[in-house]
């Protein structure tokens, strides 16, 4: 049971629900091995996490099509999210 704390000055008795973005989770890399290690030590159970994976492994065009999905879903339903959690890596 996540404790009651405070969240934009309202008090929130329920588990925050948290958007974590970044790469598939089956591709290679360090941001890959972060997020594997976060689900790993059991994130999900401490809040409900919804994970949005912005980029794939392969060319060019699939890597376009999976980052224009992964926005237009992001920029709809971000409203439903207390928190979104963004890695990125360069």
């Amino acid at each position: 049971m996540h404790s009651a704390g405070v969240y934009g000055g309202a008090l929130m008795s329920r588990r925050p629900k948290v958007l974590m973005v970044g790469p598939s989770r089956d591709s290679q890399g360090g941001i890959t091995t972060v997020v594997n290690e976060c689900f790993a030590a059991g994130l999900q159970e401490a809040c409900d996490l919804t994970y949005l994976d912005c980029s794939v492994p392969g060319g060019k065009a699939r890597k376009l099509a999976a980052g224009s999905r992964s926005l237009l879903w992001a920029r709809k339903h971000a409203h439903e999210f207390d928190l979104c959690h963004v890695h990125v890596g360069g």
